[in-house]
């Protein structure tokens, strides 16, 4: 496969989940090899390559305290270092220099590893899905950066699952129906989501949930939620927006009792509920990153484990376990680790896990990150029907499209 590179800044390349597109990105920067075990020589080779994939929180280096010093160690004698400053000012970086880089939200770590894989100067740099949890006004400014031919040293590759929502892209490259890829990249017995799945999962209540006065601060960090009144209805289905680290995922982990409130309280019908004390009883959270809630060994124990704990009936955790699999197109992977998986199967799963708690709050964290057009269309009617079977449900996500999709009520974080 040869790719149009001449007089081109950026090569969007389009393609469904396992069409080889992740394989041929980390091919080009030389984390792959070729079908005969060789390692592609190219003419960036001497400028370096750099990739970026959806475990954006991988490429963070873990040397530096502070999102300061994390630039500092990749900036270092870079020719782009006047043009990310202006870059990091506009996408609000620079506000997070004290910040240890583990603690930003998902975008930030995005922004962030965007910006010092380029301080780097590579002469080829491919992001893999990463923009997918970027703001729409943050990720435009960097695609504009980008198409516009400020970082001239270095071509920019771009997988995305999103690329419909890229209106500034005008071409993209299509992965060809065969790509050859060496057996073990090809050989994982995967299936598609299988919507039409009556999943057997009901609740007889919902309650609803209040926020009263609630405030929360990261140590040392930022007053990311301060005095918040908000009250979720049962049964209801909503949409949760913000820009990147307007407090998003904050919210949800104070929810579902990750966090605990450093004021105020949360109320359920009106009665003050510690969370903390109880996590995930009433309220299922699906992270944002899939690797934060994978702890079994198998996939088919992951997905099991939740209702265990609720300590839901034996026979009803293998039945809602079997249709989740089957749901998910997980089936042919029961005895896999859940972290050996790919990032898009590594979302399924989790997603599944959440599910099956059967909690009648759900609150899934961008829960179409790495999955393809077909798959998002499925996981849209998987939400619906469990709306429609009575569990109120919150989305987190930076998809217009996708939001598009759903009949829900927007509350939107970090407006005045």
């Amino acid at each position: 496969m040869i790719l149009p590179l001449k007089n081109k800044h950026l090569t969007a390349i389009d393609g469904p989940n396992f069409s080889g597109r992740t394989y041929l990105l980390r091919l080009m920067t030389g984390l792959e090899t070729d079908v005969d075990g060789r390692y592609p020589q190219s003419n960036t080779q001497e400028q370096g390559a750099a990739y970026i994939g959806p475990e954006i929180y991988n490429a963070i280096s873990g040397l530096a305290p502070t999102v300061e010093e994390e630039l500092n160690i990749h900036m270092a004698g870079s020719r782009y270092k006047e043009e990310l400053e202006k870059m990091n000012e506009i996408l609000g970086l620079s506000d997070l220099k004290q910040r240890n880089p583990v603690t930003l939200s998902g975008g930030e770590q995005a922004m962030l590893t965007l910006s010092c894989a380029l301080g780097l100067s590579p002469g080829c740099l491919a992001i893999d899905s990463a923009f997918e949890q970027v703001s729409t006004e943050n990720r435009k400014q960097l695609t504009s950066r980008i198409m516009k031919g400020v970082f001239p040293g270095t071509s920019f590759f771009l997988a995305d699952n999103r690329l419909s929502e890229y209106p500034e892209i005008q071409e993209t490259v299509p992965i060809p129906d065969q790509i050859h890829t060496p057996d073990k990249q090809r050989l994982l017995p995967i299936a598609p989501l299988n919507a039409e799945i009556d999943l057997p999962l009901s609740i007889q209540d919902t309650a609803s949930l209040t926020l009263d006065h609630l405030d929360f601060q990261y140590p040392h960090g930022p007053h990311v939620i301060k005095d918040l009144n908000l009250t979720l209805e049962p049964g209801r289905l909503y949409t949760l927006t913000g820009k990147n680290g307007a407090g998003k995922s904050t919210l949800a982990k104070l929810l579902c009792g990750v966090l605990q409130p450093d004021q105020g309280h949360i109320r359920l019908n009106q009665e003050i509920y510690d969370a903390w004390a109880s996590p995930g009883r009433q309220v299922g959270y699906h992270f944002q990153n899939p690797d934060l809630q994978l702890f079994s060994t198998h996939v088919e124990d992951e997905i099991a484990a939740g209702p265990g704990a609720q300590q839901v009936e034996a026979r009803q955790i293998g039945g809602r376990t079997e249709a989740l699999m089957n749901a998910f197109g997980l089936s042919g992977l029961k005895e896999d680790h859940p972290l050996e998986m790919p990032f898009v199967i590594r979302k399924r799963i989790a997603l599944a896990a959440t599910l099956a708690m059967g909690c009648p709050w759900l609150i899934l964290d961008e829960p179409t990150l790495g999955q393809d057009h077909t798959s998002a269309l499925a996981l849209k009617s998987m939400i619906d029907q469990m709306s429609s079977k009575g569990f109120g449900i919150v989305v987190i996500s930076h998809s217009e499209w996708f939001r598009s999709l759903l009949d829900a009520e927007e509350i939107k974080l970090g407006d005045d």
